[in-house]
């Protein structure tokens, strides 16, 4: 907390203000989590990886950033992927200094704040990558679904048209 509040006091003397005002007045940007529980399950694996990086690699052989739908959680699963690819130090410290916005910056502060241990947050990813999963899998249900509703009515759009050729009810003859 103490390396946040440095570099955040480093960020208010180059004039990110923005980002001090969000951590000094405990208001973090909120994401829309009615949408279900597979942003719920996004939330808490980024949650799970701010607070424990070295399940990074586990997390990484199951989703990609494609996983995510929230871009804001995106973002911050594409800051972490670049952080950990390139060697670097893992703290929050270091991720909020790339950061250059104020809702993942308030996000990554609110995410961070955990204190678990770490069997906690395992068991906690190992359930939102399950969620995430069935997220998913009903998403391209839905897909499918829709998609067969779309050729059905187009099936049916086509019966009424071959039914109705033939005969134009618009031109009448005397």
């Amino acid at each position: 907390s103490g390396q946040i509040n440095a570099e955040l006091g480093k960020r208010l003397r180059r004039g990110g203000s923005g980002v001090v005002n969000v951590a000094a007045n405990q208001k973090v940007a909120s994401i829309d989590m009615e949408q279900g529980f597979g942003r719920h399950a996004q939330a808490e694996i980024i949650e799970v990886l701010l607070n424990e990086p070295r399940l990074f690699e586990s997390a990484r052989r199951k989703i990609t950033a494609d996983s995510f739908d929230v871009p804001t959680l995106r973002y911050i699963w594409e800051l972490i992927e670049e952080t950990i690819g390139r060697g670097e130090d893992f703290s929050i410290t270091a991720l909020l200094a790339r950061v250059q916005d104020t809702e993942p910056a308030g996000l990554i502060m609110k995410f961070s704040e955990n204190g678990q241990d770490a069997e906690t947050l395992r068991a906690r990813l190992k359930g939102a990558l399950a969620a995430l999963e069935e997220y998913e899998s009903r998403k391209q249900r839905e897909v499918l679904t829709a998609q067969k509703d779309e050729d059905a009515l187009l099936r049916e759009l086509s019966m009424r048209t071959a039914v109705a050729k033939g005969r134009n009810p618009g031109m009448i003859s005397n």
